[in-house]
């Protein structure tokens, strides 16, 4: 092996190779402080290319070679301590100050004459980059002055929208920059938000951007609302810097729903009544107005009339046309419009906030259910359906001539119950499915039996009509054959349902296991094989009094792992499933004595970790996924799974150990960093 230590080359000579590798990689850091951390000797940042370089590379083109090149030993990265402002109005210009620390002391022209130039530049997501030259500059301070866009929609990156660049600002990378060639000194983020893109009193008030405020009768955000809105009421933004008495989107004319949003059959017509809030004395004129969101282009609207803090619609006529929103429903969205008094044509209304964000939904009762049980199953706070069985529909009490059934009536129960399937057909645990299967889990709770014995069915899993889970009893005669299942609302046929399918009643049997022996402190996944063992419910295993934490479960396969034993010896394998129990008889798991580690040569690893050493001990082969540890500092870092080589021996990777920068730097051969290492051998831990 070989340095060439003047070109930067490091040649490694082996029997049928020669290796030459390169150890100056400092283009790999795209940052200074990257480059910095990464401690490598050889690197370091230059200022003026703002990279990456050798200090040769740097000091070729630089103003100032000592103070450009900066190493990771003595160097600081120049940053940007301090904005202020961090954030400002896209629409117009103000002055920002800007501090750095870690500044060169010197930025020098060419000739060493005269301070360079400094810029500001803003790149924003769209790519677009303003370099703005510095207004002034002393000693680690920067003035500069924004610059002037018409609004935000230009400057967004394609995968931005306008609403999320309202809402949270537009964050642009804002550089201090020299003028000679670009180069970056330090950056940070500045933020361009746009009042007059807040279109609604609460989105303004809500903003965290000081400078925007409502005008409550020009019905619009603006960042100098006391030059616009001269001798109007305001309501500041919650992020207002002074005093305020209207600070907040809770001090802005608006609507809330007495109920929520609004239920209504299609094609009836029903008054709306809302409550009103922080109207001004002008706003004497109401429209209340609903848009259907599939066909937003038409609006339906009455006049309304204010009294006292509420406001009343006009009797509006509520239907919907087409597929609405594909369940039965059509949702409308929901606005009450207001205007000074004295209507003419030409009169604009403003909306209200609709503070609960209130809608209407309109429904089709035919459509939101198919049958008695999901019809009677509806909200009815939301919902005015009922089942009509001269028509055999879901339908509103007004178009149904007699026989409309409803949650009031009393006794009610759906007729006609049907099983449309169960799952599994085997085992003691059945989820069953199908139509008109009970309105309440009373309806249900003694109605389901499997070969006449009962299925005691689970309130916490039983959904309405729809599905029931219950668990069998063992039947009082072994039954060879498959029986069906039963569910009986009534004593009447009309209320009984009986499957087409037949479910088997079975117990889960083992047909092997391995290993066959581990260690007495546990920690030892068993493999299990056999039939039927996702049978049953409650399932556990245990070997002798020892229980065996269940980790995995199938049809076919079981793997449990091992708790500690009270000594060596021989213990059988017990299955318990739903009170059955089964234990292996053929074979028995031998608990023996715990591994140990007698010594490990040679305990030494570089920081990264991966260094193979040797472990030597006794009955290392019992352990199935022994690891290396190492504690440090109260923390312990993990290394991977070592490999058995055989009951005296594995090979373990030594972890990684994180430490700072500053830690490593003072690390060599000479003054190595000792630490505490140990092993998880199958969860049992040990030092050495």
């Amino acid at each position: 092996m070989e340095l060439d230590e003047k070109n930067g080359f490091l040649y490694v000579l082996q029997k049928r190779a020669l290796y030459k590798i390169n150890i100056r990689l400092c283009a790999q850091s795209q940052d200074c402080h990257s480059c910095l951390n990464a401690g490598d000797p050889y690197c370091g940042w230059c200022l003026k290319p703002s990279a990456c370089t050798t200090q040769e590379v740097c000091e070729a083109d630089a103003l100032n070679p000592r103070a450009d090149w900066l190493n990771y030993k003595s160097g600081r990265c120049p940053a940007i301590r301090s904005v202020e402002p961090r954030e400002q109005q896209i629409t117009f210009s103000r002055p920002i100050h800007v501090r750095i620390e870690n500044a060169p002391p010197a930025l020098a022209s060419h000739d060493g004459s005269t301070k360079a130039t400094l810029y500001c530049s803003f790149h924003f997501p769209n790519h677009l980059l303003v370099n703005v030259s510095a207004i002034s500059r002393e000693g680690d301070q920067v003035v500069c002055a924004t610059p002037i866009r018409s609004n935000l929609k230009t400057l967004l990156a394609r995968t931005q929208t306008i609403s999320e660049a309202t809402r949270d600002g537009l964050i642009a990378r804002l550089s201090i920059v020299q003028s000679a060639d670009s180069a970056v000194l330090a950056s940070t983020n500045f933020t361009f938000f746009d009042c007059h893109q807040l279109i609604s009193c609460q989105e303004c008030a809500s903003v965290r951007f000081s400078l925007c405020d409502w005008c409550t009768l020009s019905a619009k955000c603006v960042p100098n609302a006391e030059d616009v809105c001269q001798g109007e009421s305001l309501v500041n933004s919650v992020s207002r810097i002074g005093p305020s008495s209207r600070r907040g989107p809770e001090f802005c004319p608006q609507f809330s729903s007495l109920d929520g949003d609004l239920f209504v059959s299609s094609g009836q017509r029903r008054k709306v009544k809302v409550l009103a809030s922080n109207l001004h004395e002008q706003m004497g004129a109401f429209k209340c107005q609903y848009t259907l969101i599939e066909q937003n282009s038409v609006t339906h609207e009455k006049l309304a009339q204010r009294e006292g803090n509420e406001i009343v619609c006009e009797e509006m006529l509520f239907e919907f046309n087409g597929s609405g929103d594909g369940n039965g429903t059509g949702t409308a969205l929901f606005n009450i419009v207001w205007a000074s008094p004295g209507l003419t044509t030409s009169t604009i209304f403003h909306p209200l906030d609709n503070s609960q964000k209130m809608k209407v939904i309109i429904y089709r009762c035919q459509q939101l259910a198919t049958n008695c049980g999901l019809c009677l199953g509806l909200d009815s706070r939301k919902f005015e359906c009922g089942w009509c069985e001269n028509e055999g529909i879901c339908s509103p009490k007004n178009d149904c001539k007699e026989g409309w059934l409803s949650r009031g009536s009393n006794n009610l129960v759906c007729p006609n119950p049907r099983i449309d399937d169960f799952q599994p057909q085997k085992g003691t645990k059945i989820t069953i499915h199908g139509t008109n299967l009970g309105l309440s889990f009373a309806d249900v709770r003694d109605t389901v039996r499997v070969a006449s014995a009962k299925c005691d069915v689970s309130e916490a899993e039983y959904l309405p009509s729809r599905r029931i889970v219950c668990y069998t009893r063992a039947p009082s005669t072994r039954q060879k054959q498959g029986q069906h299942v039963i569910v009986r609302l009534r004593d009447d046929r009309k209320y009984t349902a009986v499957s087409t399918q037949t479910f088997t009643y079975t117990n889960p049997q083992i047909s092997s296991f391995q290993p066959f022996r581990g260690p007495k402190s546990g920690g030892t996944d068993l493999t299990i094989l056999g039939m039927d063992l996702d049978s049953g419910i409650t399932f556990n295993l245990s070997i002798g009094n020892s229980p065996c934490e269940l980790r995995q479960r199938s049809s076919s396969m079981v793997v449990c792992r091992t708790g500690p034993a009270s000594s060596e010896k021989p213990e059988y394998l017990v299955l318990n499933a739903d009170g059955t129990q089964i234990r292996v008889d053929n074979v028995q798991f031998q608990y023996t004595a715990n591994p140990s580690i007698d010594r490990v040569p040679k305990p030494v690893s570089t920081i990264s970790g991966g260094i193979l050493i040797d472990v030597h001990g006794n009955g290392l082969d019992l352990l199935q996924r022994p690891r290396m540890m190492i504690n440090w500092e109260g923390q312990t870092f993990w290394g991977s799974k070592c490999e058995i080589i055989d009951e005296h021996l594995m090979i373990c990777r030594t972890p990684p150990l994180e430490l700072s920068l500053d830690r490593r730097i003072q690390l060599s051969i000479e003054r190595p960093l000792r630490v505490d290492y140990g092993f998880d051998l199958d969860g049992a831990l040990t030092g050495y």
